[in-house]
């Protein structure tokens, strides 16, 4: 499953805690934040993800985040 995300995280450092959080919660998944994209674009792949916990993740911290949807 894959998933991709908007978000308003815009340096390294904050995608950095984001990052290590989303990746204590879902440890199997592969995770990256574009930051040169202009939606800073959040990827996630792996088994079963829950929306809710990576929004909740981000809003925890202060940012912003929604799911994409297919087109």
């Amino acid at each position: 499953m894959v998933k991709v995300y908007t978000t308003n995280v815009h340096s390294v450092n904050s995608a950095d805690v984001i990052l290590v959080e989303l990746k204590r919660l879902h440890p199997v998944h592969r995770i990256t934040i574009d930051l040169e994209d202009i939606d800073r674009v959040l990827r996630i792949e792996g088994p079963e993800i829950e929306s809710e916990l990576i929004i909740g993740c981000f809003v925890q911290q202060g940012f912003i985040c929604s799911e994409m949807n297919d087109c």
